[in-house]
């Protein structure tokens, strides 16, 4: 119902004024929620234990990313080109040939066992990373 529990609270209170009534679904609590008395509280503090279960959650997931980071793991997809793969296509680039030719000699194996050849786009960026960071080396 939304992000926070600001938000939530606010939610619930324009579908009461709407005249919708709004029901738990599930659970020892399912039935129809009384947006007077003890509802109005439930409510409350479920909204508030979501918010929490939230900013928990960001924490939880910043802090195994920092540790896989520390670890020399991060996110992902692996790279398409291998340093195999570049060699090649730097030697072919420093003959001259042009970048179309040399993607369409360089084929990739998919997940499936597949060979196919690599897109132009993603030779193109490997090139830019590593003259890059041989300018950044320099």
């Amino acid at each position: 119902m939304g992000r926070d529990m600001r938000e939530t609270m606010q939610t619930a209170w324009s579908l009461q004024d709407l005249g919708a009534k709004q029901e738990i679904l599930s659970g020892p609590l399912a039935g129809i929620y009384d947006p007077r008395g003890v509802g109005k509280i439930f409510f409350a503090m479920l909204a508030g234990f979501a918010e929490l279960e939230r900013e928990m959650m960001i924490e939880r997931t910043a802090g195994g990313l920092a540790r896989a980071a520390a670890q020399g793991r991060h996110g992902g997809r692996p790279p398409v080109i291998s340093r195999d793969m570049m060699r090649t296509a730097l030697g072919r680039r420093a003959d001259g040939e042009s970048v179309t030719s040399i993607a369409q000699g360089l084929t990739d194996k998919t997940a499936s066992g597949e060979q196919r050849t690599v897109s132009r786009r993603a030779l193109c960026n490997a090139l830019k990373a590593h003259d890059a960071g041989q300018a950044g080396t320099a």
